[in-house]
């Protein structure tokens, strides 16, 4: 981090340190340019202005000499002298004023004037008035007949129009000095005849160029419209053009079209600076250019450069210094919310932060280790929770196993008593076929009572064989009595168990009333571990995603044991049904029992009477008619107990389908039993994932 912190400082160091160079930079060229405008413009105003006044003189005085060849036909030559002697004094600038006229254009007497004083062995009017030694004087001009030399005359009389010319002029066969020609055509009739100018000497504008001092070498010099130099602090180039190159071509052109221009020479490392000079109402301006070393000129700037990269230097020195002191008093801290945070993330939740201050990294790490307090107040409790679940979760398993043995034993003793009510009915159907042939016998015996006393033998033996028959009925009777106590005793077992299984139905909906609770609370202390995970910011996202995830758990754990208590709901419904069908077998086993009481008394009360007629048959003579009633009497006994066995059959019967309808219950409730043990099985592995999930967590005791 403090190799990115640096490296971040040096790259804004470099950075502002390029800036300030540029901007500098940039503002020296712009000030450079700035004072070379405000220069140049100084300058060039007074330069057109010399130049101007100068140009204004020779116009008047062209115009003057105009109107004094137009006044008279023999003007004077003195008047001219006196006007352009006139002119000279008026200006210190000017160095002569002249004219030059075509052969006898001015008063027709150049005869008369060779050799005189202004003219030459022509005798035409062209005298040069100038100053030499504070004096004036006069001279011929030279060279106007020739081009080249002659530009100051040959120029204006050709294109009759002013023109400004820069030339030599011999003063003396010693005396040659340079100067600017500003001159005027002078127009006869329509015709040029004649050409009056100005002259100013070049030094004029050597000694006002010179002034011009920009920074410590920079000077100025003075172009005219074909960029020739007329002023340059190298005597040698005046009157030399300048170089040839592309870029002083540009220049040219610049000077020419009279448009500012700017130009870097780095080959010379100059600033060239070119501002147009306009003279009159000729379009040709002249220019000054303003050269300017480019080293001078940014030598303000490396010195800002220099001054800022020093106070750079220093505050970078500075500032290191500050981030390896706060390095040990803020990254030391960091380090440790970085492992404090590591370990969080990984369930270690045993160590605190050790930061004693007050600043923000303080108030950070005492929020940490809140959290912290809290999540493992948070682990603590859910894990206890989850232990709590886990055993809940066994003991619904072993509810639920003993719930399966239960009810698979009341299966196999509804199979007895569906055994037991079969038999019974087995029974009951050989006691009605003995029944009906006991009434048959004893509708023999009624037939044959009126023949008894004739055979006696035959009734003692028929009597005999109703005793056995009877006898017989007696053992059915009892052992239908034994079946039905035996069915009474199976269908109250079964009741009991049916009991049982309704009274662990009531313990297993209280166990996932308790799962639900446990679920309710585990999905409350998700949420909280999210709020506060999300409070931690980047430090408890770890946590987040085992919140999220116990949240899910705790959503699967309810809604299993929704599941569990509706299917348990379900069993216990079909409970208090089979327990209400063993009451209604039960009860009717109990009548049955109750008919096998009576039969079985009835029968012994037969029995009694056959003994009785077999040890009286030799009284049958004699009691004839009273063993004929009584015969009727069996007969309606017989009747009876025909109806009562036919009754007790159809009880039989149905006490089988009701054992059957038993069977079927209990069969169903097996395999809700067998949901409810694959539930509680999913309900233990949920549990043991959820103390597993946790575990991971270390806190301390």
């Amino acid at each position: 981090m403090l190799i990115a912190i640096f490296t971040v400082t040096c790259l804004a160091f470099i950075c502002t340190i390029t800036v300030v160079s540029m901007k500098a930079s940039n503002m020296a060229n712009e000030q450079a340019i700035q004072i070379a405008n405000e220069i140049s413009c100084r300058y060039g105003q007074i330069v057109s202005s010399k130049i101007e006044i100068a140009f204004f003189a020779a116009r008047g005085m062209a115009q003057t000499f105009e109107a004094i060849r137009n006044a008279s036909d023999t003007p004077s030559r003195q008047l001219l002298d006196d006007i352009i002697t006139d002119t000279i004094k008026s200006n210190l600038d000017f160095g002569a004023a002249w004219t030059a006229w075509e052969a006898n254009a001015f008063d027709g007497n150049d005869n008369q004037f060779v050799n005189s004083k202004g003219s030459d062995n022509t005798g035409r009017c062209i005298p040069y008035w100038y100053k030499q030694n504070n004096k004036i004087n006069v001279k011929a001009l030279e060279n106007y007949d020739l081009m080249g030399d002659g530009d100051y005359y040959q120029v204006p009389m050709n294109s009759e129009s002013p023109a400004i010319i820069n030339h030599f002029i011999n003063l003396s066969k010693s005396t040659k000095e340079m100067v600017t020609s500003m001159a005027f055509p002078i127009v006869y009739f329509g015709m040029p005849v004649a050409v009056a100018g100005i002259d100013i000497p070049l030094s004029v504008f050597q000694n006002l160029i010179s002034e011009i001092k920009l920074f410590r070498s920079g000077y100025a010099v003075l172009m005219d419209n074909t960029g020739k130099y007329l002023v340059h602090p190298e005597s040698n180039k005046i009157f030399s053009i300048i170089e040839t190159s592309l870029k002083w071509e540009k220049v040219v052109q610049a000077i020419k079209s009279g448009t500012e221009f700017i130009m870097k020479d780095y080959d010379n490392k100059m600033l060239n600076f070119i501002k147009p000079i306009k003279i009159g109402s000729i379009n040709k301006p002249w220019a000054l250019m303003i050269s300017v070393p480019i080293n001078e000129i940014n030598e303000k700037s490396n010195n800002i450069i220099i001054t800022a990269v020093l106070v750079s230097l220093f505050f970078l020195t500075l500032q290191i210094i500050i981030i390896l002191f706060l390095s040990k008093s803020f990254i030391n801290p960091l380090k440790d919310v970085i492992v404090f945070s590591e370990k969080v993330s990984k369930g270690d939740l045993t160590e605190n932060i050790c930061v004693n201050r007050f600043d923000e990294i303080g108030q950070m790490a005492k929020a940490l280790n809140q959290m912290n307090s809290v999540l493992q107040k948070m682990v603590h409790e859910i894990i206890s929770q989850a232990k709590t679940l886990s055993q809940a979760s066994d003991e619904l398993l072993l509810n639920a196993g003993d719930l399966a043995s239960n009810s698979n034993l009341i299966t196999a003793q509804a199979l007895n008593v569906s055994n037991g009510s079969e038999e019974v009915s087995t029974n009951t159907h050989s006691i009605a076929a003995n029944i009906e042939q006991m009434s048959t016998n004893v509708s023999n015996l009624s037939s044959t009572t009126s023949k008894m006393s004739k055979n006696v033998n035959t009734v003692s033996v028929s009597i005999s064989e109703v005793s056995q028959e009877m006898n017989i009925a007696v053992q059915h009777a009892k052992d239908g009595k034994r079946i039905a106590i035996k069915g009474v005793q199976m269908a109250e077992n079964a009741g009991a168990t049916m009991g049982s299984l309704h009274e662990a139905a009531k313990e297993i909906g209280g166990v996932t009333d308790l799962i639900k609770k446990f679920s309710h609370r585990t999905n409350i202390l998700a949420i909280n571990a999210s709020i506060e995970a999300a409070s931690a910011g980047q430090a408890g996202k770890g946590f987040e995603v085992v919140a999220n995830a116990i949240r899910k758990l705790s959503s699967q754990i309810r809604n299993a044991a929704e599941d569990i208590s509706n299917r348990i709901n379900v069993v216990r419904d079909n409970i208090m049904l089979s327990i209400s069908v063993i009451d209604n077998v039960s009860h009717i086993i109990n009548q049955f029992n109750e008919s096998s009481d009576i039969i079985t008394l009835s029968i012994e009360k037969q029995t009694e009477s056959a003994q009785i007629i077999a040890s009286n048959a030799k009284e049958a003579d004699s009691r004839a008619l009273n063993i004929a009633e009584q015969i009727k009497s069996l007969d309606e006994w017989s009747n009876d107990i025909s109806i009562n066995v036919s009754e007790m059959a159809n009880a039989t019967v149905e006490i089988s389908n009701n054992i059957r309808g038993v069977s079927k219950a209990i069969s169903s409730s097996n395999i809700r039993i067998g949901d409810v043990l694959t539930f509680a099985g999913d309900l233990d592995s949920l549990a043991s994932k959820l103390v597993n999930i946790v575990e991971i967590f270390r806190i301390s005791k």
